[in-house]
């Protein structure tokens, strides 16, 4: 089965920092796998336009990945943004996390298997993860899955 993975801005940025090394590991072999096509890869225009705020030699790295990845990119829509903004307002999210919230809603809607993410405290936790999924539920939508790189590259 070939998953469907978006990827937030975490994984991308990854690239940039090598330490731990483990999480520079697992976020190449997750590269890898999609260069040679084994997983399909999304990103938006949302984690574009957050790394166009980063300094010039992480966008130079984080380019270079996306060109050798060649993930397809999701436009946010209307509907994407209503859950985003319903994710706030039930306190999934907090205000000041509503970029984390566009991620999860854009992923959501797009139906893809699984949206990775380093992002530990508000994405990849089992609290969270359970309260996506509700509201994904209460708002008609599927739950998604929330991973790691390393979740998705290790073997089985």
């Amino acid at each position: 089965m070939r998953y469907r993975l978006y990827l937030d801005t975490s994984v991308l940025g990854a690239v940039c920092d090598p330490r731990p090394v483990d999480r520079l590991k697992a976020t190449l072999r997750l590269f890898q796998r999609a260069e040679r096509k084994e997983l399909a890869v999304y990103i938006s225009t949302l984690a574009i336009e957050e790394l166009s705020a980063a300094p010039e030699e992480v966008q130079v790295k984080v380019r270079a990945v996306i060109e050798s990845v060649r993930p397809e990119i999701l436009i946010e829509t209307d509907e994407s943004q209503e859950l985003a903004d319903y994710y706030v307002e039930t306190a999934v999210f907090l205000e000041r996390c509503s970029i984390d919230a566009r991620h999860v809603a854009i992923a959501t809607v797009y139906a893809l298997d699984a949206l990775v993410s380093w992002n530990y405290r508000h994405m990849v936790n089992l609290q969270k993860r359970q309260q996506i999924s509700g509201a994904n539920l209460m708002h008609g939508f599927k739950p998604i899955d929330i991973v790691t790189p390393g979740e998705v590259t290790e073997d089985a």
